[in-house]
């Protein structure tokens, strides 16, 4: 309830008695204590002016010693006072502001503010006030009091949670004339430190730091072990731990870290805000947690970057680039344009147009017309450009590199046929990139490992990423003790933008330092130095260079070689076939006569049958040359 009580103060809370502008109050002679505390908070006011100040406001009760504090700071300006009360500004507007507070009793002042909050609460209650931060250094509050005694731990505890800042100082008159009054001012131990009534206003609000009085400094890692993590000796790592040790480091602060191990839940993150607000947690390590409105959350701009996460291309398969020489669409064309052409030109072709093509033919042949050596000889020179291209891009496979260049962009992972499975980011990836509509699955339940073990690509902030591939690279080169091809590629360019962030408790005074030095390390460049530390080391270690350059060996093309051999195979066993086939052939034609062989064996038994009488040989064995008769009988049979 207290914290919301600032944002109500929207009314002029202290008005003399006459509201005329023009009237002109001069104060009593014996009134030293209001005479001094109006000289110096018209000092304060002059030099607010350089620092500068954007918002001034005045609220008070109705007491004699505050009213003659206004009445002088009037009469010294010639007129009345009335401030604006415009407080209630919203929580993203920076603006340095100057609060001038009056009252004795904290009672009264809650009464009053309890009073204003059941008033004005339904008027802007849907204002958010701008003082959820922690110790906020923009905000300079001036408290009144008419007496030292009024003094009290509880003032000093409401003015801090009302404004969520220590930045103030108590003006208490002085008990006698012609003394100074009295600075009081707070550390951020809560303790009361006098402050010199004539040194300028930036020390009298200056920054009262001691190191070797501040606690322990509580700290709480989670989220991705990149960030911050306990390696194997104990000891707390992660470029953003480094980020803060260096931070606690130069502040000489002392401090205690836990990180956790748990799955992310609702359970958790609503005990986060519980030990946030409670003060249990001062600082929250992790880019991805956002806490509610009672803690601080701290913005680095662009430094959680979305990255894709595919599969690395697979080794050229040359048999399969050498059968894919042109797209499909042109294969397509060309056989369809083949057998309609075989089909149309069927008359004007003796052969098949296929069949001649397949098997040759002699273009000097008389068989072959005009018509037909001009279409044979255009789907020669056809086929003369494709075996050159088979050619070409054999020798040029040979000549490269073993594997396909990976996608460096998001256009060339676009010519790819990878798919991407998203969680419930679908909607967020598709309306900052509408190329990928099309590409991008939802899936609830899908699974990715960097081991390659599926097809499709999915989406992770680029330093988790980084770090999943880097301890992959370790891991194996521990196991293997040589470089192994990595599985899976991150894209260079980032397909998203996001903001990272770091959460602070509202009770720890130190954010203001923090915030400071926070900024001046990201300006520096140390903070994406650290963060790019894992990439340097790939980038010199040995163990993390894989070489992909390689020309393509003999043991790459044994595709090749088991299709020639396979061709060749098969050609001796058609060889084979056909010589066990023609001398099985001549076996049986030898063995087995014909039906003309038996026919003539025939007829020569009849002849011999019919002309017993007649010889054929002489008493040598030599054939006798037959007679006329003979010749003339041998005809008529």
């Amino acid at each position: 309830m207290t914290r919301k009580l600032l944002c109500i103060i929207v009314l002029v809370c202290f008005v003399t008695s006459s509201a005329n502008a023009s009237l002109v109050v001069k104060p009593g002679k014996d009134d030293y204590k209001a005479v001094s505390t109006a000289s110096l908070v018209e000092r304060i006011l002059l030099e607010s002016t350089s620092i500068p100040i954007e918002t001034y406001t005045l609220a008070g009760t109705n007491e004699s010693f505050v009213k003659a504090v206004i009445d002088r700071l009037a009469w010294r300006a010639g007129k009345l006072m009335i401030p604006m009360f415009n407080n209630a500004l919203p929580s993203h507007v920076q603006t340095r502001q100057l609060i001038i507070m009056g009252a004795d009793d904290v009672d009264i002042m809650m009464v009053w503010w309890e009073y204003l909050l059941r008033s004005v609460i339904r008027m802007i209650i849907k204002i958010v006030p701008n003082y959820f931060a922690a110790n906020n250094r923009d905000i300079y509050i001036i408290l009144l009091l008419s007496d030292l005694r009024f003094l009290n731990g509880r003032i000093v505890f409401l003015l801090s949670e009302l404004f969520s800042s220590i930045n103030f100082i108590v003006i208490v008159p002085p008990p006698f004339e012609f003394q100074p009054p009295l600075l009081i001012s707070t550390d951020y131990n809560m303790g009361l430190v006098i402050v010199p009534h004539d040194v300028p206003m930036r020390q009298m609000f200056s920054d009262r730091f001691d190191a070797d009085r501040h606690p322990v400094v509580k700290i709480v890692g989670y989220g991705f072990p990149i960030c911050i993590r306990i390696n194997e000796q104990g000891q707390v790592v992660g470029y953003d731990w480094n980020v803060f040790r260096t931070i606690l480091v130069h502040m000489k602060l002392r401090w205690h870290v836990t990180v956790y191990k748990l799955n992310s839940t609702m359970e958790l993150m609503q005990w986060f805000n519980k030990e946030l607000d409670e003060g249990h947690i001062e600082i929250l390590i992790d880019r991805t947690f956002r806490p509610d409105t009672k803690s601080v959350q701290h913005v680095l701009p662009e430094m959680n970057g979305v990255c894709l996460i595919i599969p690395k291309t697979q080794k050229y398969e040359i048999l399969q680039h050498l059968l894919r020489p042109f797209a499909s669409t042109a294969w397509i064309v060309l056989i369809v344009a083949l057998l309609v052409g075989s089909c149309i030109a069927k008359r004007h072709f003796r052969h098949s147009l296929l069949d001649t093509l397949i098997f040759g033919v002699d273009l000097d042949a008389g068989s072959v017309s005009r018509k037909e050596r001009i279409v044979l000889f255009a789907c020669l020179v056809v086929f003369f450009i494709l075996s050159e291209a088979y050619q070409a891009k054999l020798l040029a496979l040979i000549s490269s590199s073993r594997y396909p260049p990976d996608p460096k962009t998001v256009a060339e992972f676009l010519q790819t046929d990878t798919l991407l499975y998203v969680g419930e980011a679908t909607a967020t990836v598709l309306s900052f990139r509408p190329s990928l509509t099309g590409r991008v699955r939802k899936a609830a339940d899908y699974w990715f490992t960097f081991d390659g073990e599926q097809d499709y690509g999915t989406l992770m902030q680029c330093p988790v990423a980084w770090d999943f591939f880097l301890r992959w690279t370790n891991r194996h080169y521990n196991l293997h003790g040589y470089n192994v091809r990595p599985r899976v590629h991150i894209v260079a360019e980032n397909i998203l933008s996001l903001s990272a962030s770091y959460t602070f408790s509202r009770s720890f005074l130190l954010y203001p330092r923090f915030k400071v030095y926070l900024d001046r390390i990201y300006e520096s460049g140390l903070m994406r130095y650290w963060q790019t530390e894992q990439d340097r080391r790939q980038m010199f270690e040995q163990k993390f260079v894989f070489v992909e350059n390689e020309i393509i060996s003999f043991n790459d093309l044994i595709m090749v070689w088991i299709v020639l051999g396979i061709g060749h195979g098969l050609a001796f066993a058609v060889f084979l076939i056909e010589l066990l086939s023609f001398l099985l052939k001549r076996y049986v034609r030898n063995r087995l006569p014909t039906r003309r062989q038996q026919r003539l064996f025939k007829k020569s038994k009849k002849h011999r049958h019919l002309f017993p009488s007649i010889p054929t040989n002489d008493s040598s064995g030599k054939r006798k040359p037959l007679t006329r008769i003979q010749l003339q009988l041998s005809k008529s049979q």
